[in-house]
């Protein structure tokens, strides 16, 4: 990739997400990881419900008047934080230069071909990266203990896993925007269906086997100040609420998933 290619994000500066519409976060939901993978679902989801399955269409509503309830009576509060820093790769390095002075996430190379290192996804001179931050926010965890305490558990495994599953909503809405920020050409994607699996670049979250690390959560919480939106790292370097999900973002058109 030539320096050329590089885009340019349309702000350097912090952005906080503190209101998002929740309607317009779940637009970003993918019904098959939420019921099949979350909620355990056995059976796929989108075809049981073209077929009008009753198991499907009764389990859906359920849902559906949870998710409404939870909006009636504002019981979660999603929040989240991203931002672009300028940055560029050393060898298995990357450094990212802060108002401050550089920071560095040394990451490590597969040990056999193609040798992949995360920070080959960043140009040796003159590039950007982003991170963000998002959480379900702890009020819907709270209420979800409460209604276990008084018997009511399966609503109350439900709203964990709307919890859970909004979180990953959350962060595929602002990996979108993010990717406008850039000016990427986006695929169009039908609402209905989900977003879409295939677009320019990849975010990563630490714990993952391409960077596996969670100590490197300290420096991605320097760089956006999660604390500031209500998120916080346990000793073992866990987000607090759990409902929560941190990622770094390439724009690189060849990034992609693997191990190491």
């Amino acid at each position: 990739m030539s320096l050329s290619d590089i885009p340019t994000p349309s702000t350097f500066q912090r952005v906080e997400i503190l209101d998002p519409n929740l309607r317009e976060v779940w637009k970003y939901n993918r019904a098959t990881f939420f019921y099949q993978k979350i909620l355990g679902y056995n059976r796929n989801i989108r075809i049981d419900l073209k077929r009008k399955e009753p198991k499907a269409l009764k389990f859906v509503a359920e849902v559906r008047e949870i998710e409404d309830e939870i909006i009636q009576y504002d019981l979660m509060k999603p929040k989240a934080v991203y931002q672009f820093y300028p940055g560029y790769s050393d060898g298995d390095d990357t450094v990212i230069e802060t108002g401050s002075g550089e920071l560095i996430f040394h990451f490590g190379r597969q040990k056999e071909e193609p040798f992949l290192c995360l920070s080959d996804f960043l140009a040796p001179k003159g590039d950007n990266m982003g991170f963000m931050v998002g959480t379900s926010g702890s009020e819907i965890l709270k209420y979800a203990k409460e209604i276990e305490n008084d018997g009511e558990f399966k609503k109350a495994f439900i709203l964990q896993g709307i919890a859970l599953s909004t979180a990953e909503s959350l962060t595929e809405m602002v990996h979108h925007r993010m990717r406008l920020d850039w000016g990427l050409n986006e695929p169009q994607w039908d609402q209905n269906r989900g977003p879409p699996r295939k677009y320019r670049g990849e975010r990563f979250s630490f714990g993952y086997p391409a960077c596996p690390d969670m100590s490197d959560q300290e420096k991605l919480w320097k760089l956006l100040n999660p604390h500031d939106i209500g998120i916080s790292l346990t000793e073992s370097h866990m987000m607090e609420p759990e409902a929560s999900v941190s990622c770094i973002v390439y724009h690189h058109p060849e990034a992609k998933y693997f191990g190491i």
